[in-house]
């Protein structure tokens, strides 16, 4: 054996060897899409009504025109940008290889394979948050005006009054939150000029959650561009959940100027031994209101409230994964149950051992010792997809933005669907092509008097182009398929590439590699085919 042929070989170990690592153990590294593992999917889209809304209430004078354009700036790099904090979003929930990717007109597909209930809450809660922190003053007569709120019996649509001095929900709560004003009726409540009435929220000792009203300036102090980082904490006296806040140094330097102006007697706050509110606003949500008591130099502050420890946890992950650039809404949530997904890898694998056995049984039959080569080339095939998967989805994933959109290492198994085992299933068929072509060239070559070395060699060299073309054209159909569809049709796409890309590798160069170190130098007898069809010379002129 030449040392090429020792080499051929050697890269052959190699690629089996990645190839099998890749999928073992086949629980853990093969990754299911959702139409297999179950789970939820939503279809998000940029909510560009509501940025428009947003923008108007926060500058009600503001010119139609410079809002428009303003929104058009937002949105030159809004999707990649969405795209990004989703997917640290959806990573910080633990929900096992999540799938992101882009759609038309502003929209993101988001899938969840195998996502549980509290996931699947979880991230619907994270998916609709904006994550737009801000820090605003309140008004600085902020008790005198809530004291007239509970003195007159002053109360917003959907709460009563509970005691004289909290607010409660009421049933009819429900149904208003569904009015796309009632959020713009409750902002305006009562509310002075250039301030909004907002609900700090609060629980009792007996568990009843009540809400004490504050109004808030419309204008942020700061806002959370300058957050470095957000972390839970516990107090050690109280037990109480909080998360705390660190800003990048720009941010600490705000904050501490904002504590010391408005601290009691500041340069702010005159004559004034009080110091003012600085309230704590995420998604138009106050959380909390706390009194500047000193000066915080620190570059540190705490949103504190009536948290459970999942609450914090999913507060502080949204934190930490930035703000979206606009909001967006939900325009699809669909679940998948997990036992329709078993049912289909079952059926999946039942075709394939089924195809690949009626496809040996039949090469073995008709080509004999040619058919034994094209069903280890079969076998090979089957063995070395994987590591095909893992080489098209890269190639491919060039050709578009996201790269496959699941965020992990290029060097693993790209998620499998079903139309993915569809695309298996068809490679299988598609396989001992090439081979059916070399052998019938081959048949001709040995009747027209070649040894079996000259007739095995003509064979690979005369069908070369026909194999070569027709693989081609339906590597091409899989780029289109690739580029322009998405999610399972792109599942589609990556296996029937790589088993085209394969078949080609154990058809062309794999058997005849075997035939090579099989085939002696001395063999002049033609290996044993069956022929069917004696005579194929057909007059198409006649």
């Amino acid at each position: 054996m030449d040392k090429q042929a020792i080499w051929k070989w050697l890269v052959l170990a190699a690629v089996t060897a990645f190839s099998l690592v890749t999928v073992s153990p086949p629980r853990e590294r093969v990754r299911l899409g959702l139409d297999l593992a179950g789970g939820t999917s939503f279809t998000v889209q940029i909510d560009q009504e509501q940025l428009r809304r947003d923008m108007q209430a926060a500058e009600p004078g503001r010119a139609v025109e410079e809002i428009d354009a303003e929104i058009a700036g937002i949105m030159k790099d809004a999707d990649a940008r969405t795209i990004e904090v989703l997917r640290n979003r959806v990573d910080a929930l633990g929900v096992n290889e999540p799938v992101i990717a882009p759609g038309k007109d502003h929209r993101v597909l988001i899938q969840l394979p195998g996502a549980d209930e509290r996931q699947r809450e979880a991230a619907e809660k994270s998916i609709k948050s904006a994550a737009f922190l801000k820090f605003c003053l309140v008004h600085k007569d902020n008790a005198r005006l809530v004291a007239n709120l509970f003195s007159n019996n002053r109360v917003p649509e959907g709460y009563t009054l509970l005691d004289g001095r909290y607010y409660v929900r009421t049933k009819a709560y429900e149904t208003l939150i569904r009015d796309p004003d009632y959020a713009r009726r409750v902002a305006a409540f009562e509310a002075p000029a250039q301030h909004v009435f907002m609900l700090q929220p609060e629980k009792l000792k007996d568990g009843r959650e009540v809400f004490t009203p504050c109004f808030v300036s419309t204008r942020a102090a700061m806002t959370g561009e300058t957050l470095k980082r957000a972390e839970i904490e516990r107090d050690p006296m109280s037990g109480a959940v909080h998360v705390s806040l660190t800003f990048k140094p720009s941010g600490a330097n705000l904050f501490a100027k904002i504590t010391s102006q408005y601290a009691p007697n500041g340069s702010r706050n005159r004559d004034n031994d009080t110091g003012r509110q600085l309230a704590i606003v995420l998604d138009n949500t106050l959380y909390s209101a706390p009194v500047i008591r000193e000066p915080i130099p620190s570059g540190r502050a705490s949103i504190s409230g009536s948290f459970t420890m999942e609450e914090a946890a999913l507060l502080r992950n949204i934190l930490n994964a930035g703000s979206l650039p606009a909001p967006v809404k939900v325009l699809e949530k669909r679940m998948v149950d997990a036992s329709l997904g078993k049912d289909a890898i079952q059926s999946g694998i039942r075709a394939s051992l089924i195809g690949m056995a009626l496809v040996a049984v039949f090469m073995l039959f008709y080509y004999s010792y040619c058919g034994l080569l094209a069903n280890v080339a079969l076998l090979a095939n089957m063995i070395l997809l994987p590591a095909g998967m893992i080489l098209v989805a890269g190639l491919l994933g060039t050709f578009v933005r996201d790269g496959g959109a699941s965020g992990k290492s290029i060097i693993s198994l790209p998620v499998l669907t079903m139309p993915g085992i569809a695309g298996i299933v068809l490679t299988i068929g598609m396989a001992v092509d090439a081979n059916v072509l070399i052998f019938e060239r081959m048949r001709e070559e040995f009747k027209a008097g070649k040894s079996a070395r000259a007739a095995v060699a003509a064979g690979y060299d005369r069908a070369f182009l026909a194999i070569f073309d027709s693989n081609i054209t339906t590597l091409l159909i899989g780029l289109i398929l690739f580029i322009f569809g998405s999610g399972p049709i792109r599942g589609f796409a990556v296996t029937l590439s790589a088993g085209i890309i394969v078949s080609m590798y154990t058809a062309l160069v794999l058997t005849r590699m075997i035939f090579n170190a099989t085939v002696p130098a001395s063999r002049v007898k033609p290996y044993r085919m069956l022929e069917l069809v004696r005579n194929t010379s057909i007059d198409f002129l006649a």
